[in-house]
């Protein structure tokens, strides 16, 4: 599944750290939901990691697709912590001030409009 967001071109090292194990490797491109890398070491589809890229925080990610490559693995990590909205927070309180606007079934009732039943 493609992402629509905007990402970052980089060559920072990326650090992949599961248990006692640490992975080297280059980050190729970032967004906000997650990285894309270079790594010398095998690993394999669904595996999760903690991530940092360059300076960064450690993120929790999992590994989302793998391109085998001669000398080690182009990998998609999502981050597994990223949040990531389709819908502006100004259009979710837009939408709860329209849910109060609607009419009640008493406010209906009183309007002449029969209420809206199940049967």
């Amino acid at each position: 599944m493609r992402r629509n967001e905007a990402r970052t071109e980089t060559s920072e090292r990326v650090v992949f750290r599961k248990d006692d194990t640490l992975l080297d490797g280059w980050a190729l491109n970032t967004s906000r939901g997650g990285v894309r890398a270079i790594l010398e070491e095998k690993v394999e589809l669904g595996d999760e990691f903690e991530v940092r890229c360059g300076g960064d925080v450690w993120r929790p990610g999992r590994v989302v697709w793998i391109q085998d490559e001669p000398d080690g693995v182009v990998v998609g990590v999502a981050y597994l912590d990223a949040r990531i909205s389709t819908v502006a927070p100004s259009e979710l309180v837009n939408a709860e001030e329209t849910k109060e606007a609607e009419p009640s079934p008493a406010t209906q009732k009183s309007a002449g409009t029969p209420p809206k039943t199940d049967g």
